[in-house]
């Protein structure tokens, strides 16, 4: 009786809250204003173009920015954002996955999708409207795209947060995709998360979809957005006595551009924590690399291993204490070189020549 009766007042006192709380706060603090009204961020404006970058479209209308060389892949990367992010937003990711495999002697081309409901696929009526179903199919569709246009190029999924589980996710139901890298996973249909992902998850998220009717909700009201959005600052003798920090200034970057995605509904946001995936964790046979920052806020370090330890097959973990949720804006070379020397090993059949599992983001 006790839990049950805890169980209530919680979900009560959450129901409440994301109710009221933009009454009281991104109003009182002008966060509201300050969506939309700055500089759209892109692969070109980012100032890297180290190939020739196009946009193209998908046959099912989605955007979708590529950088390419003269040369045929041997790889091609297909990067997968975070929840209100999108591609145009991964140029420096991009640039430095493309030097990396330049300096390796490796012909790569890297691709990015703007995910359903999001930057220029989530234009006008269809921006902020998304589910997880579509966004794996979405995958599916871009990722045979590539096999077709590079040649039968192994196809690696770089996904980061939300995107990393996307990434897994869509990696059982392809043949396209060779393998995966998830910065971040939750797998929240067998692993608990958070307690309010809990509660959305259940009758409280029904009741809020009955209360809100369809109508979109602005995100912050829902989640600590600024948990996402952290710098690390470190002991420069020590790796190990870092300090986390909000990255006011990159949060302030990611909330002006006119592409995120800042409004959605509620049945869109419940698609990626209530979506049965085609394969467990348990049975998944794809090679994965999952990266993890040691100070993520947002996706815990403990939640990241808890994920990892129900992984089957080939799998490997790299997570560094310099880093949170930022990984790949906070140790962009690290991260890179990582991925392109780990997707090489895929390709070569030299994974088992590698650690598991390392606290650095290096390879051996």
């Amino acid at each position: 009786r006790l839990w049950a009766a805890t169980q209530v007042s919680a979900s009560s006192v959450l129901l409440l809250y994301i109710s009221t709380r933009p009454l009281f706060s991104e109003w009182r603090d002008g966060t509201v204003e300050r969506v939309g009204n700055g500089r759209t961020r892109t692969w070109i404006s980012q100032g890297r173009e180290p190939g020739q970058i196009t946009q193209i479209r998908t046959d099912s209308g989605a955007n979708m920015y590529c950088m390419q060389s003269e040369e045929m892949p041997q790889i091609s990367f297909l990067l997968l954002h975070d929840i209100t992010e999108h591609a145009g937003a991964l140029g420096g990711l991009a640039s430095s996955l493309f030097e990396h495999c330049r300096s390796e002697g490796i012909a790569c081309s890297v691709f990015a999708v703007d995910l359903p409901g999001h930057g220029h696929t989530g234009m006008e009526a269809t921006s902020g409207e998304f589910n997880m179903t579509g966004m794996v199919e979405l995958v599916w569709e871009a990722a045979e795209w590539i096999k077709a246009e590079t040649k039968e190029s192994a196809v690696v999924t770089v996904g980061i947060g939300i995107g990393g589980e996307v990434a897994f996710q869509a990696s059982s139901g392809s043949e396209a995709i060779t393998a995966t890298v998830a910065n971040g996973l939750l797998l929240s249909n067998e692993v608990h998360f958070r307690e309010q992902v809990e509660l959305l998850k259940g009758w409280v998220g029904d009741a809020l979809e009955l209360l809100l009717h369809g109508q979109r909700v602005f995100l912050p009201s829902l989640i600590s957005f600024w948990r996402l959005y952290d710098k690390i600052s470190c002991d420069e003798h020590s790796a190990v006595a870092c300090e986390w920090n909000h990255d006011s200034e990159g949060y302030e970057e990611h909330m002006a551009d006119p592409l995120s995605t800042w409004y959605t509904s509620l049945s869109s946001l419940r698609s990626l924590f209530h979506h049965p995936p085609l394969t467990s964790a348990e049975n998944s046979s794809k090679p994965v690399l999952v990266l993890a920052g040691g100070r993520d806020q947002a996706i815990p370090l403990s939640h990241v291993r808890a994920c990892f330890h129900r992984l089957a097959g080939h799998k490997f973990l790299r997570f560094d204490s310099r880093a949170g949720h930022q990984l790949h804006r906070q140790l962009t070379e690290d991260t890179s070189r990582v991925v392109v020397g780990w997707s090489r090993a895929v390709l070569d059949g030299t994974l088992g020549e590698l650690a598991v599992e390392s606290p650095q983001l290096i390879l051996g």
